[in-house]
């Protein structure tokens, strides 16, 4: 089923419903989906800006994150805490 929007004189968009979303392509570069409370993983430093904004996606889980010193380089470690 489709309703039409005019935006202006010259543009009539179909607003469609019901139409099912395929699934996402992609890569998932954490493991979220597969962690257990109390797992861990490391990541880059410099990814802690992207790490951060990903974790809320995962919701109910819940994760922390903490810079931490392994092997002479600053990283991040991820926990998952629920």
């Amino acid at each position: 089923m489709s309703t039409k929007v005019t935006l202006s004189a010259n543009d009539v968009i179909a607003v469609d419903k019901h139409i099912p979303m395929p699934p996402v392509a992609g890569h998932v570069k954490y493991p979220w989906t597969t962690m257990e409370i109390g797992d861990s993983f490391v990541a880059p430093l410099g990814k802690r800006p992207s790490v951060s904004s990903t974790m809320g996606r995962y919701a109910p889980k819940k994760f922390i994150t903490h810079k931490v010193n392994e092997d002479g380089v600053d990283k991040i470690r991820v926990w998952r805490i629920e």
